[in-house]
């Protein structure tokens, strides 16, 4: 579960949402033993194309830690990585973790206003799988249109302590758009299938193109699968190395500074 992983630049990744992918926490193992300091990552791209994610104290809202014995707040462990040049080794949060068992941390991210001429927009959400969107905006009459949105960001990485794995994994933290594996994946048996459910505001989401990535350095682009009515997407597993899974949802809003919401979540996990 070490991970020590060549970077490659992903040149204007921090502008805009137009280039802004995936956002996960790396970090440099999903495995230690208790009380050890477990260096974290803040990462952003996608297999080929990864970059450090600007850390400004202005962005974040929370990093937490969902363990065994209840929940931590661990935002103080978090130092600003600036740009315009990050070094790839540079660590973004550097946390210990007490309690035996399978520990989730959680990062949210404040919003940021995008405002995209409506072709960019539209090439955007449809690299994103967000094909709902561009019909609702279609359904509006908007597709020529700018696309206006406030952005954020969620992140749950699983970090196991010690030798004992716990199911806590499977229960929802709350986030607006969440990843929530129904098994443990330290538990999951060789050959079963990683079975994953999106939640928007606490709710099984339909329709969300989910997307399971390997983080090794030469990491292919993942076949994208659909939820079905119970939120529910499955993905075959080998239970080897290090995974991303990742899935964007955008909605309606009444706000002044724009039309639509957007999210971008993930999980990270290792075995």
């Amino acid at each position: 579960m070490r991970l020590l992983r060549g970077i490659a630049p992903f040149g204007l990744l921090l502008a805009a949402p137009a280039s802004a992918h995936d956002f996960w926490i790396e970090p440099d193992s999903f495995g230690a033993e208790p009380g050890a300091p477990v260096p974290l990552r803040f990462l952003i791209g996608e297999p080929g194309a990864v970059e450090h994610w600007s850390t400004e104290w202005r962005k974040v809202v929370s990093l937490q830690d969902f363990g065994p014995d209840g929940v931590t707040d661990l935002a103080a462990s978090i130092r600003p990585v600036n740009p315009p040049e990050i070094p790839l080794e540079a660590v973004d949060a550097t946390v210990s973790l007490t309690g035996a068992g399978t520990h989730v941390l959680a990062f949210t991210s404040n919003h940021a206003v995008s405002d995209l001429p409506a072709a960019e927009f539209e090439d955007y959400a449809r690299h994103e799988g967000l094909a709902h969107l561009i019909a609702l905006r279609a359904a509006a009459g908007k597709s020529a249109a700018n696309g206006r949105e406030l952005y954020s960001r969620r992140a749950k990485a699983l970090i196991q302590i010690g030798k004992r794995a716990t199911d806590t994994v499977s229960r929802p933290i709350g986030q607006t758009v969440e990843i929530v594996p129904l098994a443990n994946p330290v538990l999951l048996p060789r050959g079963a299938p990683l079975r994953l459910r999106v939640l928007f505001q606490g709710l099984p989401l339909a329709g969300a193109s989910v997307v399971l990535e390997s983080l090794a350095p030469n990491a292919k682009h993942g076949e994208p699968r659909i939820t079905d009515a119970q939120g529910e997407v499955s993905f075959p597993t080998d239970r080897q190395g290090n995974w991303k899974a990742a899935v964007v949802w955008s909605y309606p809003i009444d706000d002044p500074r724009a039309d639509y919401e957007t999210v971008f979540s993930s999980l990270t996990f290792g075995f």
